[in-house]
């Protein structure tokens, strides 16, 4: 699936690009760094890939770009977690959605915790992936994080170099190839400095008090093949937010697919014509 790329504006006056796929219930997917839609429509790695099966399976995407990445305006690099609320909520006015469920993956989990513990009358389900509540555990805990951000130093000189290097670390130095293609979305998706920025924001947020005040349905998810992922984070996310949810999962799509559908109405299935099938219309033409 192409995007169609539609633009929201913020609270501050900031331009966000946005993108619907698919019909059915709506998941909001909180923005990460380089722009979701940015990566979902560079094709590289395994973004695409979640989104689609959702949609196949009946969802409604909904995901966007961050101020400062992808299509978005790049000219604002506040990055701190009232701005990126104002994006989150820029989209979900522009989208029209009423009451939907919110994924936050690794930096996208704390506007997405945030919006679900001020919200709770518009979110219906709050699904956490490979993320945490405090960004300075992270950063310490996480081996690509701790090395990526020893390189800080050298990110505005070196941006190739610093962009392959992340690339490898996050993909646990398994795929070069594939870190190559994702170092170069990276680097289209962002500046070096604005991507310093980010993590430099990440990394002071702090959502451990606002745990509690989240009451919808919660899962908070360890994707196994993830190396930015980390099991005690996770532990200690889940043991605080109340009646939530710890799985361990290499099956992304099927954890939240059946997560959502719990208590819900059974969303119909598209039907295929079998393979061969062919439709001939007659019609009588009189006069």
């Amino acid at each position: 699936m192409e995007p169609r790329i539609q633009y929201a504006k913020t609270s501050d006056g900031v331009s966000i690009a946005c993108a619907v796929f698919g019909d059915g219930p709506p998941l909001v997917f909180t923005g990460i760094a380089f722009g979701d839609v940015h990566v979902y429509a560079s094709g590289v790695g395994a973004f695409k890939q979640v989104t689609d099966a959702l949609v196949g399976l009946g969802w409604r995407f909904i995901m966007y770009d961050g101020r400062g990445m992808g299509s978005s305006d790049r000219g604002n690099t506040d990055f701190s977690l009232e701005a990126r609320l104002r994006d989150l909520e820029a989209v979900i006015e522009r989208t029209g959605v009423d009451r939907f469920a919110v994924c936050g993956i690794l930096q996208g989990g704390a506007a997405a915790i945030a919006y679900a513990a001020n919200h709770p009358g518009r979110v219906s389900h709050l699904v956490l992936a490979a993320t945490y509540a405090k960004g300075a555990d992270w950063f310490n805990l996480i081996p690509a994080a701790r090395a990526i951000r020893a390189l800080d130093t050298m990110a505005e000189e070196q941006w190739e170099y610093y962009s392959v290097a992340f690339a490898n670390a996050a993909t646990g130095f398994r795929d070069s190839d594939l870190a190559n293609r994702l170092a170069a979305v990276f680097r289209s998706g962002t500046s070096a400095s604005a991507f310093l920025s980010y993590l430099a924001a990440s990394e002071k947020m702090d959502l451990t008090e606002m745990l509690p005040l989240v009451s919808v349905p919660t899962l908070v998810v360890n994707h196994s093949a993830n190396p930015l992922s980390n099991l005690h984070l996770l532990r200690v996310l889940a043991s605080r937010i109340p009646n939530a949810r710890l799985v361990t999962t290499d099956d992304l799509v099927g954890t939240i697919d059946a997560f959502l559908r719990e208590g819900a109405e059974p969303v119909p299935s598209r039907q295929e014509l079998p393979s061969g099938t062919a439709i001939i219309l007659f019609a009588d033409i009189a006069d």
